[in-house]
């Protein structure tokens, strides 16, 4: 067995050209079924993948086990913030929230993922607010946005009431709308 040699690091530009390639052949690439003709299929929709992705980058010569690799890594990563956001959500103390958001290639990866990355629904489970709370932000950005003023009384000590207005996307009332 030959020992593998380490390549150049992928630059932004490459996860790019990769992230715009996956999207072209998700159908190929990302197919869930694990028979002998749909592997045979995947590995040659990796190599046309890593033709075309060699014919469009002049940086590296890639091949198809480095690509595997690299998008393996683009997944991993934004599993793992997708989960670290998710904990900081639901972290109590106030304060400023510690997660960055997402770059625009990380955003382009939870768009391939889909609903993978943000699981199955489960009405018994604690973080069943969280997934509305994902839905209704994944609504937001696919619809246009529109701006109410909005009055919210908060009742922090009982007898008094405390109004504030705030300015909330008409978009994502649509819960309390439909309900």
């Amino acid at each position: 067995m030959s020992k593998k040699s380490r390549g150049p690091n992928f630059c932004a530009s490459e996860k790019g050209i990769l992230i715009e390639l996956i999207l072209k052949y998700k159908d190929v690439v990302e197919n869930k079924k694990t028979d002998a003709v749909t592997i045979a299929h995947k590995n040659e929709g990796w190599k046309v993948l890593a033709e075309e992705f060699n014919s469009l980058c002049s940086f590296n010569v890639r091949n198809t086990d480095q690509l595997r690799t690299c998008w393996d890594n683009l997944k991993r990563t934004t599993r793992k913030d997708k989960a670290a956001t998710k904990k900081e959500i639901f972290l109590t103390g106030g304060g400023r929230p510690n997660h960055l958001p997402p770059g625009p290639l990380q955003e382009q990866v939870e768009i391939l993922l889909g609903p993978t990355l943000d699981g199955l629904a489960n009405e018994f489970d604690s973080d069943g607010q969280f997934q509305e709370s994902v839905t209704a932000s994944n609504k937001v950005k696919e619809d246009s946005a529109e701006i109410l003023p909005t009055i919210v009384l908060l009742d922090a000590v009982p007898g008094y009431s405390t109004v504030v207005i705030m300015n909330i996307l008409a978009s994502s009332l649509w819960p309390l709308i439909n309900v």
